[in-house]
């Protein structure tokens, strides 16, 4: 497969003034932590299920927070090298769920294909993650 350079990768753009602060500031960490922004599609369906277990994912969380991995369980990169974190569900893991659809339906996104994911509107105050 032939690499693209990040211009022309699709961009999927998590924003800290949008709802899912917590989502925001998990994957604003992760990147900051050394995880890669640009990962690979993963194809969805049972890899995208198998991913959530091995991050931890699978019953970890319940109730009215469930739980964000950075990388996604959406891609390649994902799984046990993930970072996970509770998050509120509704609304934060719904509308994550969503945007992330749509950049797979939008794009043609196939199992192996490249995109970016970008954080904006997240700052760091005293050494702590804000969003907004």
């Amino acid at each position: 497969m032939k690499e693209l350079p990040c211009r022309q990768l699709p961009v999927h753009v998590v924003d800290g003034k949008r709802p899912q602060k917590s989502i925001v500031i998990s994957d604003k960490s992760a990147i900051d932590s050394g995880k890669s922004m640009v990962l690979h599609c993963n194809g969805g369906g049972k890899k995208r299920d198998e991913n959530r277990e091995l991050a931890g994912c699978a019953a970890a969380w319940q109730g009215s927070h469930g739980c964000d991995e950075y990388p996604s369980a959406m891609a390649q990169e994902g799984g046990f090298r993930a970072r996970a974190m509770g998050v509120p569900y509704i609304p934060e893991q719904r509308i994550q769920g969503l945007d992330l659809a749509r950049l797979v339906t939008t794009n043609k996104l196939k199992r192996g294909d490249l995109f970016m994911v970008l954080v904006i509107n997240v700052r760091k105050e005293c050494g702590v993650y804000v969003a907004g």
